[in-house]
């Protein structure tokens, strides 16, 4: 399970690819971990990949990222913005 911070910020990756007709959303997160003894690692883990249906449009999209998102427990303000 991710182990984050209260209001720990994190980076998304998305990727978006089709198979065999059918369309997936990967979504990966990655954040700085700081260890006991003050080092700091990148931690990466996995969120999803989820099969789209329907159209690829922004908003349905992003549907499915707060769904995964709210699965882990994740608040969208924790998302690192540039």
């Amino acid at each position: 399970m991710i182990k984050l911070r209260e209001n720990q910020l994190i980076s998304l990756k998305l990727d978006c690819g089709v198979r065999h007709s059918r369309s997936f959303l990967g979504i990966a997160t990655q954040f700085l971990t700081i260890k006991d003894d003050s080092t700091a690692v990148i931690d990466v883990y996995n969120l999803g990949c989820v099969e789209v249906i329907g159209e690829h449009s922004g908003m349905s999209l992003k549907k499915i990222l707060k769904s995964v998102l709210d699965k882990y427990g994740i608040n969208i303000d924790q998302v690192n913005e540039f």
